[in-house]
């Protein structure tokens, strides 16, 4: 999601810059695009090419902070924050550690409509990236005591929110443009509810949304695409069908101006204008994001 509020936790190191005896020199080009459903739902999209000996993993769960329920709020951001806290065989760091261990980077971020967890790694190394994150995404052990420390851990981070102009104005801008709809609620999640997160509610969610039918792998960069077909179709292949759909409330259209005005003890004074627009799937889309970023950039 846009706007600044992908809620990100960071593990970065530094990519081996050597390139390979075989790398292809290949010129920039428009690569093809392939894709693949597994029989039971999970979506592997697929784009080879080249042009440096590098390659991007991401693992896309079609489950955003829109799809809680009312006291699951926060728990779509909270999971990205487990990523990291240990599986059934690896221990607490571990998982960052590997995969910065083979010269790569791991991250993840959280918006209304899905969690992604992704990886970039050398491209010799793009097993070890894959058996990571998959591993991360589908046998986290939710440790309640992690999941105790990590509840700290986001408690603070909406603290910090509130010390921000931009980001007290956007989700009060929010709220007001989205009456029905669940994007009017923050991303992070009420303190309130975070607080009572514990392994049984973090667990049950998990289990209803990271299934096959909302799980995507998604692969770019320098692989060959057979090899890592087998490689998803290995790590994913033997998971059961199923999963939560997607329900949400429909946003009435608007009647008339809204506005929000916010005293806070800020240094400075920020102002935001929303307008109702066209969905993502719209052909107005791509023009109307042109829009908005010549208007916002003055």
């Amino acid at each position: 999601m846009e706007r600044g509020r992908r809620r990100r936790r960071s593990r970065r190191s530094r990519l081996d810059d050597n390139r390979p005896h075989g790398y292809s020199g290949e010129t920039m080009s428009q690569p093809p695009v392939h894709f693949e459903q597994l029989p039971n739902g999970l979506g592997v999209l697929l784009c080879e090419t080249h042009i440096a000996p590098v390659a991007e993993i991401q693992i896309w769960a079609s489950v955003g902070s829109a799809d809680e329920r009312e006291p699951e709020a926060g728990l779509a951001h909270f999971h990205e924050h487990m990523l990291f806290k240990g599986t059934e065989k690896r221990a607490v760091g571990e998982i960052a550690g590997e995969v910065e261990g083979a010269g790569g980077r791991i991250n993840a971020y959280t918006s209304f409509d899905v969690t992604v967890y992704h990886a970039t790694l050398p491209s010799t190394e793009l097993s070890v990236g894959l058996d990571v994150l998959a591993d991360a995404t589908l046998h986290s052990s939710f440790d309640p005591d992690e999941i105790s420390r990590e509840v700290e851990v986001v408690l603070e981070e909406i603290r910090r929110g509130e010390d921000s102009p931009g980001h007290v104005l956007g989700d009060a801008v929010f709220a007001e443009a989205y009456h029905a709809h669940p994007y009017g609620a923050p991303i992070l999640g009420p303190p309130e509810s975070v607080a009572r997160f514990d392994r049984e509610r973090v667990r049950a969610f998990f289990e209803r949304w990271y299934t096959p039918r909302n799980l995507c792998v998604v692969v770019a960069g320098d692989f060959d695409r057979e090899r890592i077909l087998d490689e998803v179709r290995a790590h994913f292949g033997d998971l059961p069908a199923g999963g939560a759909e997607r329900h949400r409330p429909v946003e009435p259209l608007q009647q008339g101006l809204r506005t929000v005005i916010l005293e806070r003890p800020f240094e400075r004074v920020s102002i935001e204008f929303a307008h109702p627009t066209v969905n993502l799937a719209h052909p107005d889309a791509p023009y109307l994001d042109l829009l908005a970023f010549i208007l916002g950039s003055g």
